[in-house]
């Protein structure tokens, strides 16, 4: 005896596919949450990531910024005269070398120039007030 598609109630049809159905629900939620999660701890691993990475950036300082740090210590006295203008002059070449690979095109500045105030006589500058 052959059935056809239409003769088998709707009703059975859906009991036969309860069980299996409902299992394959499950699994689809199941498989869902685990993707979610998966997502949820790759965005999070990659934000900390970025922040290390943005962290590392601001942990490496440019000439000029190292320069005033030295700067800071000669003036609180943990650096003598001779030990800041020694680091004056090494970093002064690079501060010099950062500006012309920044702006080559631009002319190089000269001290003796007019309209560039001429250096301090000491080459220092003298302490703030406090």
């Amino acid at each position: 005896m052959t059935f056809a598609p239409s003769a088998i109630p709707m009703a059975t049809l859906w009991t036969l596919a309860g069980p299996l159905g409902a299992a394959t629900r499950t699994d689809l939620l199941l498989t869902v949450l685990i993707l979610a999660g998966a997502l949820l701890l790759a965005a999070a691993i990659l934000k900390l990531v970025d922040r290390w990475r943005k962290q590392a950036d601001d942990d490496i300082l440019s000439a000029q910024d190292q320069l005033a740090h030295f700067q800071q210590l000669h003036w609180r006295g943990e650096l003598s005269k001779e030990e800041f203008e020694r680091i004056q002059s090494k970093l002064g070449e690079r501060i010099r070398q950062e500006e012309a690979s920044a702006n080559p095109a631009g002319p190089p500045n000269h001290p003796d120039k007019p309209g560039n105030p001429p250096p301090p006589e000491t080459g220092t500058r003298p302490q703030p007030p406090g």
